[in-house]
């Protein structure tokens, strides 16, 4: 499934510089997603980025709204996620900020509207960092 910039920004309450996740190239709802995250120099020099490492920070926020975009693709739009915790995070190599990345999701657990993602994201096939991201789905005051 090949989402438009209209249908992710149904689904997240992000919007530029804030909105990281570009495209999303599957998503399985409620199970997985996998997104892409390009034009990284021009978002970060935005946010005032000077490096020429993609952050840690970025790489967290990016598997965050992709897993965001897994867990709420087949709700009803009025609902959010908040990141609440995390569990493990390794940034396994640096990566320049003229890289394409794609960050895959799964939802390891959901009860009570709490749950668990696992996210990795990857530099054409080599595996750039990895988290466990604990979060919370919440509901809109317009809803």
């Amino acid at each position: 499934m090949k989402n438009a910039r209209f249908e992710i920004e149904r689904v997240l309450a992000h919007r530029p510089p804030f909105l990281f996740v570009d495209q999303i190239e599957s998503c399985e709802p409620a199970i997985r997603a996998t997104g892409i995250s390009g034009r990284i120099r021009e978002k970060l020099e935005v946010l005032g980025w000077r490096v020429p490492f993609v952050p840690s920070w970025y790489l967290l926020e990016l598997m965050a709204q992709v897993g965001a975009v897994a867990t709420l693709s087949n709700r009803n739009g009025c609902e959010k996620t908040l990141m609440t915790g995390i569990d493990h995070f390794h940034y396994v190599k640096l990566v320049d900020i003229e890289q394409v990345l794609r960050a895959e999701v799964e939802i390891l657990s959901f009860r009570y509207g709490m749950g668990k993602r696992r996210g990795r994201v990857f530099s054409g096939d080599d595996l750039i960092a990895e988290a466990t991201i604990r979060f919370a789905v919440i509901t809109g005051d317009a809803c």
